[in-house]
């Protein structure tokens, strides 16, 4: 562990590793909503939607964590055939079914919450989206052209720990643990248990209007 320690400190000193803050999203999207729902008064039964160009680790984490506490999760994407591989698993392992989708008029139309993960803004524009959706797009600054849109786009978001350090703090434990009792887990679970135990929470969000 320690030889691993020293070649960790060492890339980095010599900068083969950049930190940059940009990843950490991927990993804290069910505290971003939890952060909206302790700030916003939501509709009783919101319904999340996952927008996703491909089947990615992070697709599947996140959709994983939202079944578990939302029950429902609905996942746009233009490749829906790549979903079927996980659907029958998701349903054995929560009970719960995913919807998957690409219908452009009705996958979006009620969503409360939208999760971006990908998609440009020129594609997300295709879809007929709830007036007062509250869309996150963290990486992809997007901006929803319909005159009806009266919702909320998030695009950034801030920590109670500078985001290089965290990231730094992530990429440094991550590559320890894969070596050793949890190299079994994916980089998405590792990840997840990291920001958990260095209590990482969100502590502000920012929007196009200001901040939340």
């Amino acid at each position: 562990m320690k030889e691993n320690i020293e070649l960790i400190e060492l890339l980095i000193k010599n900068k083969f590793v950049i930190f940059e803050g940009k990843e950490l999203h991927k990993y804290m999207l069910l505290e971003i909503i939890k952060y909206i729902e302790s700030k916003k008064k939501l509709e009783e039964n919101i319904e999340i939607a996952l927008i996703t160009e491909n089947l990615t680790e992070e697709a599947v984490g996140t959709t994983m964590l939202l079944i578990e506490k939302y029950k429902k999760v609905k996942i746009i994407t233009n490749h829906p055939e790549q979903f079927l591989k996980i659907e029958n698993k998701i349903l054995e392992e929560t009970g719960y079914p995913i919807i998957i989708t690409k219908n452009k008029q009705k996958a979006l139309k009620k969503s409360t919450i939208i999760l971006n993960l990908n998609f440009e803004e020129e594609e997300i524009n295709k879809y007929n989206i709830y007036e007062n959706s509250i869309i996150i797009s963290i990486g992809k600054n997007i901006k929803i052209k319909s005159k009806r849109f009266n919702g909320t786009v998030i695009h950034d978001y801030k920590l109670n720990l500078d985001k290089q350090e965290c990231e730094r703090k992530l990429y440094e434990q991550r590559m320890v643990r894969n070596k050793i009792e949890e190299a079994n887990l994916s980089k998405f679970e590792i990840s997840r248990i990291i920001l958990n135990e260095e209590k990482i929470q969100i502590t502000e969000l920012v929007t196009a209007k200001g901040r939340i």
